[in-house]
């Protein structure tokens, strides 16, 4: 029984050993799904660079992706862009990830018709994200990595861990929770409301209301709103 348990115990380190000397490996591979009747769009992408963008003329939404992986599979890479009641699913992850010893990166261009919403599933982890010329609303949540959106018609919210927040010409209200790094609010026509932990802040050129959750300091900057101007503690 004992040299059962050594030799089950002397597997563990090999297998782990084996699977962080592994090569890299990559895929690169689109998906497309017609959209005539979706409304929202969910995005489950653990790590990785994203850029979203509106395409107008298309009735389909296009998922181009790249991705890297080392320690684990290429095999294990789930891609799924299906359809259900109105909402469609975007899934970009690989299964047994969290219990082996490896890194994956899924890089996605997203190309949406006019009016679809994009909403992120769960948060997404590491990587920038980047957004324009979007139609339509927006709900973005991460952990790592900068952010930068513009030229966007719909609504925006951003709840963001550890990074920048660049967002600009934005035609609807924009909400913002941001733990650390700077942001930067630009040229908006509706409300903002923006919730600024040990960062700072430059807001500008806002045509509404302008609420910022937290005490004044010299490191939030507003300027520029026709609105109201308010500091709740």
């Amino acid at each position: 029984m004992k040299q059962k348990l050594i030799t089950f115990c002397a597997l563990i380190p090999l297998i782990l050993t084996g699977c962080s000397s592994s090569e890299s490996e990559t895929k690169e591979q689109k998906l497309e799904l017609p959209a005539s009747n979706v409304k929202t769009l969910t995005l489950d992408n653990r790590n990785g660079n994203i850029d979203i963008s509106t395409n107008s003329t298309s009735d389909k939404i296009v998922a181009s992706i790249n991705a890297k992986a080392k320690g684990i599979s290429m095999d294990k890479l789930k891609l799924d862009l299906s359809e259900k009641n109105g909402v469609a699913h975007l899934n970009t992850s690989f299964d047994g990830q969290f219990f082996s010893n490896s890194e994956t990166w899924v890089d996605v261009k997203l190309s949406v018709p006019k009016n679809v919403k994009v909403e992120f599933k769960d948060n997404h982890r590491d990587g920038d994200i980047k957004v324009s010329k979007l139609d339509s609303d927006i709900n973005i949540l991460n952990v790592n990595g900068n952010i930068d959106i513009s030229n966007v018609k719909g609504t925006v919210s951003v709840t963001n861990r550890d990074g920048k927040v660049n967002i600009s010409s934005v035609s609807s209200d924009i909400n913002v929770d941001n733990n650390n790094g700077a942001v930067v609010i630009k040229d908006i026509d509706g409300s903002v409301r923006a919730k600024i932990g040990d960062g700072s802040a430059d807001i500008n050129g806002i045509e509404k209301n302008v609420t910022i959750l937290g005490a004044k300091n010299d490191k939030i900057k507003v300027d520029g709103v026709k609105g109201k101007v308010t500091f709740n503690k």
